[in-house]
């Protein structure tokens, strides 16, 4: 359950005088909202976790810079972006050839978008190589623009548009697949 306003409020000024007990309530409040943001960044669950866990570190270490009269999702979004993002470039490099030669452009089906379910969407989301992943969601989901995203990643923009390209038509080829094998 989120916490209202005011509450919000009272917990982050509660956790900036050192309350532990309201550092868990925000973590328990965000968690999950904020594990799903991670999982569309992320290969898999323990990736997922550990950019939450990084995520959250970074917030209560800069919860003095966040303007309680603001939402706290946008800030804590932002911040789980930019976790994922370090996650993969300075934790576990991205290779930056990780391009692939997966030229293929499927169109899917007509119904086959109807019928795709959120976790199969993640699932083949996963799917895709890191940096296809992090384009296709920081272009396509949160809608920076290729400059910014390849200020992020540290990558060129062409090869953001290049990423983007590659992710959609893996992802249409990947979409066929599901449709075929129902």
């Amino acid at each position: 359950m989120s916490p209202t306003s005011q509450q919000l409020q009272d917990w982050v000024k509660k956790c900036l005088q050192g309350s532990r007990s309201h550092h868990r309530l925000l973590f328990d409040a965000f968690y999950s909202d904020g594990m799903n943001i991670a999982m569309r960044y992320s290969r898999n669950e323990q990736d997922a976790k550990e950019i939450l866990s990084n995520a959250f570190v970074k917030v209560f270490k800069n919860l003095k810079s966040f303007n309680s009269s603001l939402p706290f999702m946008p800030w804590f979004k932002t911040i789980i972006i930019h976790s994922s993002s370090d996650y993969y470039r300075y934790d576990h490099p991205m290779i930056k050839d990780e391009i692939g030669n997966s030229g293929i452009d499927i169109a899917a089906s007509a119904g086959t978008l109807d019928q795709i379910h959120y976790d199969d969407i993640l699932r083949l989301l996963q799917q895709l190589p890191d940096i296809q992943r992090a384009v296709f969601n920081l272009y396509e989901i949160e809608g920076y623009k290729h400059a910014e995203i390849a200020t992020m990643l540290g990558i060129m923009e062409g090869t953001s548009k290049s990423c983007l390209s590659r992710a959609k038509a893996t992802l249409r080829q990947l979409i066929e697949q599901l449709d075929s094998s129902k």
